[in-house]
């Protein structure tokens, strides 16, 4: 009887933990910030006197199979490598007019499924910071972001002192 108490409690352990989700792989790099599935590294640049934030984030089996059916549902490997935002040309009284930003770093995320794997990389925004995101991958990232954004080790990551120079 104790023994199948111990062998009943290894199982609901063991079941109930953040297993690792085989032939899956993750990589999302920001700005300021990266995550990495595979040694479930959250590293973020402070960029003040402090050294930068370190965290281990283990995403659920739950977070995982929703960036699996965001991925699915946008073809994701079928995307091409990089996605550029169309820059707004503004054309008044004859002079034709360029909006222009600078720095506009990129993003990038890799995702491996199976067999299969694709990376892609995305500029920011200049002409509407409010969607930073190109429209045909922002749930896919926001599922990412979301899954990420509710761990304990993001949340106790101090505010970044970074700011785009």
């Amino acid at each position: 009887m104790k023994y199948i108490f111990f062998l009943l409690t290894f199982l609901l352990f063991g079941c109930s933990s953040n297993q690792r989700v085989e032939n899956f792989d993750l990589k999302i790099e920001g700005v300021f910030d990266s995550y990495d599935y595979s040694t479930h590294a959250y590293n973020k640049q402070l960029c003040g006197n402090n050294l930068d934030y370190f965290a281990k984030i283990e995403l659920t089996k739950l977070q995982i199979e929703k960036i699996q059916n965001e991925a699915k549902k946008i073809d994701f490997f079928d995307l091409p490598d990089y996605i550029a935002h169309q820059n707004k040309l503004v054309i008044s009284d004859d002079l034709e007019r360029i909006e222009v930003c600078a720095p506009c770093p990129n993003r990038t995320v890799y995702l491996k499924l199976g067999d299969k794997s694709h990376s892609i990389t995305w500029s920011c925004n200049c002409s509407n910071f409010e969607e930073p995101t190109p429209k045909v991958i922002k749930a896919f990232i926001a599922s990412i972001d979301d899954s990420i954004s509710k761990t304990k080790g993001y949340k106790k990551a101090p505010e970044s002192m970074c700011r785009l120079r």
